[in-house]
């Protein structure tokens, strides 16, 4: 019985003490939020182009295997560059809210 005592004493005194120690540190409020997050490239087969809205859509070799994921191009020409069945590598670019494929190479 104690040493549930104990236990409800520690669980109490830490509950009460992390949110004061949580507003401690480093704060990043002064420093701008990120426009665009980059990522490396990807390697993956080209399903489907949608050249009229300036999209594509990849299934990427690792991962997710079996779906593929519809972006948008950066640059409508990349389209023009691939065809579908093609295996290629692309490199991907988070800009506000959505993913755009900023580079597209045929893998041979």
């Amino acid at each position: 019985m104690k040493s549930m005592l104990t236990l409800i004493a520690l669980g109490a005194s830490l509950t009460l003490t992390l949110p004061t120690m949580a507003g401690t540190g480093h704060s990043h409020d002064d420093e701008p939020a990120p426009t665009a997050v980059k990522a490396g490239f990807i390697n993956g087969e080209v399903k489907r182009l949608y050249k009229e809205q300036g999209k594509i859509a990849l299934k990427p070799e690792m991962g997710m295997q079996g779906m593929s994921m519809v972006y948008r191009v950066k640059d409508a020409s990349l389209l023009d560059q691939v065809k579908v069945g093609d295996n290629v590598r692309y490199m991907l670019e988070k800009v506000g809210r959505d993913l755009a494929v900023t580079k597209l190479e045929i893998v041979k």
